[in-house]
């Protein structure tokens, strides 16, 4: 976590890139029942890691809603 936390104008845009890049290799490389486990447990991940990111700015995770994948 020390290492995204230090980065800069880190947001939500760029778990969504990140989680679209995942997705995309997860569907290549695994069977779908595999994939979308995966998958789950990086948007939890992801969700986890945005919170830290804004309560270590000092701002409100009240707002942060989980990204589902059917957004992304």
């Amino acid at each position: 976590m020390p290492p995204h936390l230090a980065i800069v104008g880190l947001g939500e845009a760029h778990f969504r890139r990140w989680l679209k890049l995942f997705r995309a290799t997860v569907r290549h490389i695994c069977p779908p029942d595999v994939a979308a486990l995966f998958m789950n447990r990086a948007l939890r991940i992801a969700h986890s890691f945005r919170l830290a990111v804004a309560f270590s700015r000092g701002e409100t995770t009240i707002g942060i809603e989980p990204i589902a994948e059917n957004d992304l």
